[in-house]
């Protein structure tokens, strides 16, 4: 008799049950009860070893506060709080914040205690206030980063001299680059479209780090299509949806139209 065995694999998502999501939601009580600055949130923090996420800028129409906290309504309860007349910088939210479940469990996912870290004032940025922005310090610090390696390597050197000088780094080839793709580097790609083939180009501060080019093969022309119907109808949507944001935009700046809607939602 032959002998066979059937097998199944039940798989059910770990929830967390009422009272577990009880005990984190109070320690983040405990935190809005002892901590009412900023500066006490930071000691609080520091005691038990935790550390404090900083948002991006935000507007006052948003509802995403980046990959550290989501977005949505949740979010959103967030935004018009640190908008509020009444919250100050320094402040810190009299009240625990809820998350539901992204993907639509019946129960909260994370509890946030938040605080206003500073407010970027309406005009121009002083340097104050792009010293006050994580994203903007972080940016400066890259490019001037950048500038002091550009400034260290040897113009018109071989790549395998450049190489050399800076451990950790190799040489690489980048197969059918289109100038149509720039993966949000144009000045990589205006460049390697624009050098000579064989020829070294001078150090590019891009957003990866310093890259220097050299095209390894010639440029070649591209086919053009015997019907560009379709190339032209994607144009001009693309040219009429920027055409009528742009409009809107002019004619807000023209009778100087405030924009309320994020004091009732």
């Amino acid at each position: 008799n032959e002998t066979s065995a059937k097998v199944a694999v039940l798989g059910r998502r770990v929830e967390p049950g009422k009272s577990t999501q009880q005990s984190v939601k109070d320690k983040a009580v405990a935190f809005v009860q002892q901590a009412k600055t900023i500066a006490d949130l930071e000691a609080l923090a520091g005691k038990q070893n935790l550390k404090l996420q900083n948002t991006k800028a935000i507007g006052v129409s948003e509802y995403n506060l980046g990959t550290l906290v989501g977005e949505g309504d949740d979010a959103r309860e967030i935004v018009r709080w640190a908008f509020d007349e009444k919250t100050k910088v320094g402040n810190v939210s009299k009240e625990v914040f809820a998350f539901g479940d992204t993907k639509g469990g019946y129960f909260d996912s994370r509890y946030l205690v938040a605080a206003l870290k500073s407010v970027v004032p309406k005009g121009k940025a002083t340097v104050a206030t792009l010293k006050s922005l994580d994203e903007a310090n972080a940016r400066i610090k890259i490019i001037k980063k950048g500038e002091i390696i550009k400034s260290k390597i040897q113009r018109g050197a071989d790549l395998v001299t450049i190489v050399s000088q800076w451990p950790g780094t190799k040489i690489d080839t980048l197969k059918r680059v289109n100038f149509l793709q720039t993966s949000n580097e144009p000045r990589v790609t205006g460049t390697v479209f624009s050098l000579e083939t064989g020829k070294i180009s001078d150090p590019i501060l891009s957003n990866m780090g310093v890259i220097v080019l050299q095209p390894i093969t010639a440029k070649t022309q591209p086919q053009m299509p015997a019907d560009i119907t379709l190339f032209r109808r994607q144009v001009s949507s693309q040219t009429s949806g920027a055409m009528r944001t742009s409009l809107m935009k002019s004619l807000e700046r023209q009778y100087e139209i405030k924009d309320n809607r994020s004091k009732f939602w």
